[in-house]
């Protein structure tokens, strides 16, 4: 697989490590993983607007920094130097990362 994307999903994924070990697996060298996800701010947010919904069932995963994204993409085989995390806006985290 050359690139693999992942929208607005990882916070969804019950099994974040298997599912990155996963993707590192599958692309060719010099393959791309690209994502977006939201880091545990955004989904405070939305519960401190009234939403009635528990934020403990909005997602699986719960990502309180670049780092602890970046550390899990790094764990599942991907090289450090190879992996940029930038945040866009107040909470939304954009992954890019060669193999």
């Amino acid at each position: 697989v050359d690139a693999l994307h992942a929208g607005a999903a990882m916070h969804c994924w019950p099994d974040l490590d298997a599912a990155l070990g996963e993707i590192h697996r599958v692309l060719k060298p010099g393959g791309k993983f690209f994502a977006s996800t939201f880091l545990a701010e955004y989904f405070r947010n939305v519960a401190a607007l009234g939403d009635s919904s528990d934020i403990n069932q909005m997602a699986f995963q719960y990502f309180e920094s670049t780092d602890v994204l970046r550390d899990m993409v790094v764990k599942a085989g991907f090289e450090e130097s190879k992996v940029e995390i930038e945040i866009l806006g107040a909470a939304c985290a954009i992954i890019r990362a060669e193999k």
